[in-house]
């Protein structure tokens, strides 16, 4: 079987165990001496003596990029042959014991990476991972960053013998909102945005995932014909959006991905694509009225017969224990003629209901 090795600290580890294997070993040395002397992630190929945590136990840590989480661990004073040898290529005839005052601690932590809501929109750096240990004898933890988490495989470290939750730790910043996890038993030790693991995660607005909320056409005298539509093509719930930062607390960010096409057939059959523009608003069921603070172009086109046409993308800081609200949308037309809106019968805008849902579903 071939095992596959990796290092959470990219190529700065990945020659750790090679560099032990080619050395061979002395008298002296072994190549299992500084074992978990850094952060190593093992094989995901085999099984490792862990003990699981249960599910209802764990405490995630969520960023805007995943959701991490430690599944299992083990803090032991030795290692197995066996496992040595995965490692090492090498087995000892004895189990290998950690240095006087230090444990091993085999830890699996989950990242549970997830698509950012909207392609156009980015959030791939807008964390930064750092994992700190205190060890022996040590006043300060070593502190390390982490830029290539693991996806589930373990993670092989040294530990103090005697260490607590807050001493091996992960800390995620994303945009200066600082959380922390312990890796020796799961807990959630900070957050600086605690509001956001009891939000609404999903919007319920239609069974289907395009929703046309406004629908208008106006004919000439000579048979030319105005005409303009708008769909909803997408709406989520974010803890934030990396380009606007942090809501603030108790709030999350609602975004509303919505498709205007406006097009003139002149007399002769001839149609003309034309550039309407959306703004918008959510009615509170508390009468608030909460005005999108951000409106931008999200540079997708979506084909409708045989036109094409632009989406925008409207965002709104809402309560994160919201239950409902009413999403207003005004479209302006392009003005080809004066009053093309009011012709059109579109100066009232469109209003759809939305609802919201704490399930465990990501957005």
């Amino acid at each position: 079987m071939t095992l596959g090795r990796r290092s959470l600290l990219g190529a700065g580890l990945t020659g750790l165990l090679g560099a032990a294997t080619l050395t061979g070993c002395t008298a002296e040395t072994q190549p299992w001496d500084d074992l978990g002397a850094e952060p190593l992630a093992l094989s995901d190929e085999v099984t490792w003596d862990l003990t699981e945590i249960p599910a209802a136990s764990r405490m995630p840590l969520e960023t805007p990029e995943a959701s991490y989480q430690v599944t299992a661990h083990r803090l032991t004073g030795s290692l197995f042959p066996g496992e040595v040898e995965v490692i090492t290529g090498s087995r000892p005839e004895e189990p290998v014991p950690a240095p006087p005052g230090e444990a091993f601690l085999l830890v699996r932590l989950q990242a549970d990476f997830r698509p950012w809501p909207f392609a156009s929109l980015d959030a791939s750096e807008a964390t930064t991972l750092e994992l700190s240990v205190r060890r022996p004898g040590s006043e300060e933890p070593s502190r390390l960053e982490l830029p290539d988490p693991t996806l589930g495989a373990p993670l092989l470290l040294r530990v103090a013998a005697d260490a607590a939750p807050e001493d091996v730790v992960l800390q995620a910043t994303s945009l200066g909102a600082v959380q922390q996890l312990s890796l020796l038993d799961g807990s959630r030790l900070r957050s600086d945005i605690e509001h956001i693991y009891g939000r609404m995660r999903t919007v319920g607005y239609s069974a289907t995932p395009l929703v046309r909320v406004l629908q208008a056409e106006q004919a000439a005298a000579d048979g030319a014909q105005d005409a303009l539509d708008l769909d909803i093509t997408q709406i989520v719930l974010t803890p934030l959006v990396p380009a606007l930062g942090w809501p603030g607390d108790g709030l999350q960010m609602l975004g509303a991905e919505v498709a205007p096409q406006q097009r003139f057939t002149r007399s002769d059959g001839a149609m003309i694509a034309l550039p309407a523009t959306v703004s918008g608003r959510l009615d509170l069921p508390d009468g608030t009225a909460v005005d999108a603070v951000d409106v931008a172009s999200t540079g997708a086109v979506y084909a409708s017969g045989q036109f094409s046409r632009e989406s925008f993308l409207l965002w709104f800081p809402v309560p994160v224990d919201l239950a409902a609200a009413a999403l207003h949308l005004d479209v302006q037309p392009f003005p080809r003629t004066e009053g093309l809106a009011g012709a059109l019968g579109i100066e009232a805008g469109a209003q759809r209901a939305l609802t919201f849902a704490a399930d465990a579903g990501e957005s």
